[in-house]
């Protein structure tokens, strides 16, 4: 079994980090609804991606709603199958 892996927002400003998830092969995507570093609106929201390569995890994006308002928790719910991304805020 392999040990468990501690993943990590490259933005530090980043709050919720972890409350969705979804996994599809190698491809890890992780929504964090509450603030973003750089966002205007609280609360706003976003999707980081992850990517596994030679057995090493990392951040490959940070996915932000284009239409993103204050309280918008982009990120709140997410799922992810074959490549395809989806991401709905309450």
């Amino acid at each position: 079994m392999e040990p468990p892996i501690r993943l990590q927002s490259t933005d530090p400003a980043q709050s919720c980090f972890g409350f969705s998830a979804g996994v599809s092969g190698d491809t890890l995507v992780v929504g964090s609804f509450g603030k973003a570093s750089g966002d205007a609106a609280n609360q706003s929201g976003s999707i980081q991606v992850f990517v596994q390569i030679d057995g090493a995890w990392s951040q490959q994006a940070c996915l932000k709603s284009s239409q993103a308002t204050a309280e918008f928790d982009w990120g709140y719910v997410l799922a992810i199958s074959e490549g395809t991304i989806a991401v709905c805020s309450p």
